[in-house]
């Protein structure tokens, strides 16, 4: 807590960001399809954790920022909207794990729709991985990436998982977002009760795989398939030349 509020307070937050000034965004089609696939996806997992008496778990990682996908999917204001982008994707962390190792023992040993309900957990986790890259390449949401942001992302997590996820874990008897215990896939259960240590030192780097390396792979993606258009023939160059 006292790395964020000093970030908050003594570092210009938001300025370091560099984000764009405010102003209106028009919603294509393309982000009213997207944000109401969020919405019914949501809105099953919702259903879901009611029917089966697992509400608590709805303050998972994943499902705060699916709903914070949904906002910028249909949010209006560039400004706004990167502002949400910066945290979005450094917060975003949990999906890789989550696609990398999944876990949906649960699905299967409550018996409600079990195929239905992992199929919908892969559609979701697979648009919080691939929409961002999409608002990446578009450019539509803009923030300076930096190390700051990296930081700040990081600092968020660990605000989350242990002033929020351990109490709630702990009054609720659950192990929301494997506080409790590790999960039973991947290398933190071989590290046993020093598995929360580790499991917050190591998200730093991790937090810079969305927030460094697949912005440059995105820019580096642009610069090559710019250079090819820029010295691909024109059709009336080529004609051209067939007339002499």
């Amino acid at each position: 807590w006292g790395a964020l509020i000093y970030m908050l307070k003594f570092t210009g937050f938001p300025k370091p960001l560099e984000l764009p000034r405010a102003r209106t965004r028009t919603l294509s089609a393309y982000d009213w399809t997207l944000g109401a696939v969020l919405v019914l996806t949501l809105a099953w997992v919702v259903w879901y954790k009611y029917v089966t008496g697992t509400f608590v778990y709805l303050f998972q990682p994943c499902h705060i920022v699916s709903a914070m996908l949904i906002y910028l999917c249909l949010c209006t204001d560039y400004r706004k909207g990167s502002l949400m982008f910066a945290v979005f994707t450094h917060v975003n962390v949990g999906t890789l794990l989550a696609i990398g190792f999944p876990d949906t023992r649960d699905y299967y040993r409550r018996a409600y729709y079990p195929e239905f309900t992992v199929a919908n957990f892969f559609v979701l986790h697979y648009l919080l991985a691939l929409l961002p890259l999409y608002y990446e390449w578009s450019g539509i949401f803009k923030f300076r990436k930096s190390l700051y942001a990296n930081v700040f992302g990081w600092i968020l997590l660990g605000v989350f998982h242990w002033s929020i996820l351990l109490p709630v874990s702990i009054v609720a008897e659950n192990n929301l977002n494997y506080i409790m215990s590790p999960p039973p896939k991947g290398p933190l259960i071989r590290l046993g009760v020093m598995y929360r240590s580790a499991q917050t030192v190591a998200t730093l780097p991790m937090v810079m795989v969305p927030g460094l390396l697949f912005p440059f792979i995105i820019r580096v993606l642009k610069t090559v398939l710019g250079a090819k258009s820029a010295i691909k023939p024109s059709p009336l160059r080529k004609s051209s030349r067939t007339t002499k």
